[in-house]
């Protein structure tokens, strides 16, 4: 609700400048395009549109709230709290948008990053018990600050944990090398369907052999003037 507040607001304010200053209808594309592209989860692309903008009117307090709001959701947070100083330097103390900027401020003085690694890659990545949320390797995983448990999984592998230390603003790092399991059931082993089907073709072999039953030998039969004899 809030950034639906930001977005109407804005709109107004940036037909107000624009229609006073037409100088500035180049600024307010750039915003607009922005905030766009951030509605539509390309930060990156918002990120340029918003600093063009910014750069043009640096005393628009709309780029830096924008701006902000799109280095929160690059994990950022360095960066998102600088540009959230400014808006609100810009803005009257009772701006509706306030609100929403301290509960973001919030989450970014609380909140870090983690990479994960292992020896093999692929695994799967599980923080203090959940479910997986990532497979390394992983750069740069958003968490709060403060202790976590650290689980990575792969199939044939034995699971590893280890405690981490999340500060914020800072960047963790968990490495992991992976056991190969020996408690692989044995059906799960390469070599087992192999094995099982030679012993079934052995065992046909040897079925067939012990139930032909003995060789039957005729004596041969021999005639001459007198009749014929065995």
């Amino acid at each position: 609700m809030t950034r639906c507040v930001a977005w109407l607001v804005m709109t107004v304010q940036v037909a107000a400048v624009a229609h006073a200053d037409p100088v500035a209808n180049d600024a307010a594309a750039h915003l607009e395009r922005g905030v766009a592209a951030y509605r539509a989860h390309d930060y990156a692309a918002a990120m340029t549109e918003l600093l063009a903008a910014n750069r043009i009117a640096p005393d628009w307090p709309d780029p830096y709230l924008w701006l902000a709001l799109a280095e929160a959701e690059i994990d950022d947070c360095q960066s998102a709290l600088i540009n959230l100083d400014a808006f609100a330097a810009r803005v009257a103390a009772a701006d509706p948008r306030l609100a929403e900027l301290l509960a973001l401020r919030d989450r970014c003085l609380h909140t870090g990053t983690l990479g994960v690694d292992s020896t093999p890659s692929g695994a799967a990545i599980r923080i203090d018990g959940g479910p997986p949320i990532a497979t390394t390797p992983a750069r740069r995983l958003a968490m709060r600050a403060g202790p976590h448990q650290v689980t990575v999984e792969k199939r044939g592998y034995e699971p590893q944990s280890q405690r981490v230390d999340v500060a914020a603003f800072g960047i963790g790092y968990a490495s992991f090398v992976l056991p190969v399991t020996h408690h692989e059931p044995v059906s799960q082993r390469w070599w087992f369907w192999p094995v099982i089907g030679a012993v079934a073709v052995t065992a046909i072999g040897l079925t067939y052999e012990a139930t032909r039953g003995p060789d039957v030998h005729v004596p041969g039969v021999t005639c001459d003037p007198a009749g014929c004899h065995p």
